[in-house]
């Protein structure tokens, strides 16, 4: 599939009733283009696009016109409000030279044309007459395509993006299976088993889902170091018109690439934003959370983008949107796609308590004893009870003697033995392992 870069967008839209035509250039050929009304001239090295949108479910003609030829290029079918391009996975390109007309019709009436002339492929400028309506060299164009990109990620941002919502908190998610798993962060849904989910309502102009729309998931599995969630859609009859997102590889990602995302900040549902990433951080750590790599980008968000979906310029998932820095403007990170797919990759949740230097300073000290390590490294060992009835529930171990926990042992049935242990060997307060017995 040959990869276009979109220089110019020509500024001539067409509308046919019910139908909206737009005509741009994805060549590289660095020429001026001299537009006419309703007329464009064109070398004939250039590579063309049509870009077409229906108010109603169409089945529309293309043909071309050269002197006395019509030859029909393809028939393309419309589904309402939504963008299609033609060719799909190629360009048009005329060889003639000449005037070629460009005929779109329906039912066999016609409903509109293009008329383009072209001329010998030069590599100086076009001269531009006064009578012409523009003239524009793309050479002094940093970027024109505004609108085209944005357009194809809310098509495929908006398809699988949802609502998550549970008692305490309004969030995101993004749909990552045919089989309706979703994708979310864990802190929006801390400490529930099943949340409500809801997709964009099917009216064009429609964003807030009705009560009746809402859909229950399970939660499958979490991972609150990463703040990483995974649910599953109960409703079996949803599962027919899934759209699941598509994953990017995390080699591809840059700094200074276009992103795109979509959530519901503070309730506005289904809001497409978009902006570049500012950098890519690796061991980062945030709140109480932290992960291998997040997303920096300086594109806008707020409480309800947490667990939305963040594109990258090839429209397939990168990261999801996680957190923001709130002492500064468009400081917002997303957790990678790199994260993600170990996430994903484990069976069972990585489900643990994970600061550990604030969770326990005031649990009840029942007793201590000190000693050394085999290190001979001076330590603490704290026998805490976390509920106030007089039995050991947590063993907090401090090596060194610093005032941080870098072991716990966890007896939450207060039977005498250890269900879990916890590790924060490097003493950051946050845990880097969890073996459960």
């Amino acid at each position: 599939m040959i990869k276009f870069v979109v220089f110019f967008l020509l500024s001539l839209d067409l509308y046919a009733n019910h139908l909206n035509i737009k005509l741009y250039s994805v060549t590289d050929n660095h020429n001026s283009y001299a537009i006419y009304e309703n007329d464009i001239l064109l070398t004939n090295t250039d590579k063309l696009k049509i870009e077409l949108t229906s108010n109603k479910d169409s089945k529309v003609d293309i043909y071309y016109k050269f002197k006395d030829k019509i030859d029909q290029l393809g028939t393309i079918k419309l589904s309402k409000n939504e963008i299609s391009t033609f060719p799909k996975d190629d360009f048009l390109n005329f060889d003639e030279e000449g005037e070629v007309a460009l005929i779109f019709s329906e039912n066999d009436k016609e409903l509109t044309n293009f008329h383009i002339t072209y001329i010998e492929s030069k590599n100086i400028p076009l001269p531009i007459e006064s009578n012409e309506k523009y003239g524009i060299d793309p050479e002094q164009i940093i970027t024109n395509d505004r609108g085209i990109k944005e357009k194809q990620a809310y098509k495929s941002l908006v398809q699988s993006t949802v609502v998550v919502k549970t008692p305490n908190e309004l969030g995101s998610g993004v749909v990552v299976s045919k089989k309706g798993e979703i994708l979310t962060n864990y802190h929006v849904i801390k400490n529930q088993s099943t949340v409500n989910i809801a997709f964009k309502p099917k009216s064009e102009y429609a964003t807030n889902p009705s009560q009746n729309s809402f859909l229950k998931a399970k939660v499958v599995k979490v991972d609150t170091l990463k703040d990483l969630a995974l649910l599953q859609i109960l409703d079996s009859q949803a599962l027919n018109e899934l759209n699941p997102i598509e994953f990017s590889k995390w080699g591809k990602l840059s700094t200074g690439d276009d992103v795109f995302m979509m959530g519901h900040p503070q309730g506005e549902y289904f809001t497409l934003g978009s902006g570049t990433i500012s950098a890519i951080r690796q061991n980062y750590k945030w709140n109480d959370h932290k992960a291998n790599f997040v997303i920096q980008t300086q594109s806008a968000a707020s409480k309800g983008n947490s667990g939305g979906p963040l594109l990258g310029q090839d429209y397939k998932l990168i990261g999801i949107n996680s957190f923001s820095n709130t002492a500064g403007q468009n400081l917002n990170f997303a957790v990678s796609i790199a994260d993600i797919n170990d996430f994903l990759s484990k069976k069972e949740s990585q489900n643990f308590v994970i600061k550990i230097d604030n969770n326990y300073k005031n649990y009840t000290k029942l007793s201590f004893k000190s000693g050394n390590d085999k290190n001979n490294t001076p330590l603490t060992q704290f026998y805490l009870d976390s509920n106030n009835n007089g039995k050991v529930d947590l063993i907090a171990i401090d090596v060194g003697n610093n005032g941080i926990y870098n072991y716990l042992l966890f007896d939450s049935n207060e039977d005498g033995s250890f269900e879990k242990k916890a590790y924060d060997k490097d003493g950051d307060g946050v845990i880097e392992r969890v073996v459960n017995y």
